[in-house]
């Protein structure tokens, strides 16, 4: 094989052709569109519900290239119910992407008042000591909607300690935590062992597991079996029933 010389200038603009290849912005083959997409809409009048779905298809468009005359075109794919029967009144009034998202979020996820969100923030609580993470994200997606200046992170977790299980809010004292994040971890933690509380069945001091001598059922003794419990109940209304009615005759 015989070498190849360049000339200084030679040289320089095959380094400049190399350069401009890598560095060129990737293009799309062809034009995008939503048909792949998997996200979709039905109407649900829910914030939370409606800025997922808008944050999954701008990521889409944008990730897919999907030009706003193409992405205009195809939202019709991804609505359904009561959305797609009200984007075919409005679509053809939409000029720009800008506007579709716009209408999309008054129309379904219209601002609240500030009151009603903290009402919901505070007033609505944890039913019990599990499902702690989906709990809180669903508590900052309320304080997400509420208007300017935006609460402190401390504010946050103040107006979360509020609407908390009895449990977790024992267990991680407000002034041991000072971000989610750190509160998310402490929280994991205390749900793995009540789990495994949950899971282990009581023995007695032999070591044999405790079996209920009414119900025969593991894990609770016979004072504590709801079973003989609701048994005893019915037994004592079923005898105060059968006593006959005495008439008192005055003499």
């Amino acid at each position: 094989m015989s070498n190849v010389s360049f000339t200084d200038d030679q040289f320089r603009d095959l380094i400049g052709v190399l350069a401009s290849r890598n560095f060129a912005p990737l293009s799309p083959s062809k034009p995008g569109s939503f048909a792949l997409c998997t996200a979709h809409f039905d109407g649900t009048r829910d914030a939370a519900l409606v800025e997922a779905f808008l944050s999954t298809i701008t990521t889409f468009k944008k990730i897919e290239f999907v030009s706003d005359s193409n992405a205009i075109e195809g939202l019709t794919l991804l609505l359904t119910g009561e959305a797609s029967i009200w984007w075919l009144g409005v679509k053809d009034d939409i000029t720009s992407w800008s506007e579709a998202i716009t209408l999309l979020r008054t129309t379904f996820a219209p601002k609240r008042p500030a009151y009603k969100i903290y009402e919901e923030i505070v007033c609505i609580k944890q039913s019990q000591p599990r499902g702690t993470e989906l709990f809180v994200a669903k508590k900052r997606a309320l304080m997400a909607e509420l208007p300017k200046p935006a609460l402190t992170v401390s504010q946050c977790l103040d107006l979360l300690y509020a609407s908390l299980h009895v449990d977790i809010r024992d267990k991680i004292p407000r002034d041991s935590v000072s971000s989610f994040d750190e509160f998310l971890r402490k929280a994991r933690q205390i749900e793995e062992v009540l789990i495994e509380q949950k899971n282990t069945v009581p023995s007695t001091s032999s070591g044999k597991r405790i079996r209920c001598t009414f119900c025969r059922v593991f894990g609770h003794s016979e004072e504590n079996c709801r079973k003989k419990e609701t048994y005893t109940e019915k037994t004592q209304d079923s005898a105060s029933a059968a006593v006959p009615y005495k008439s008192i005759t005055p003499t």
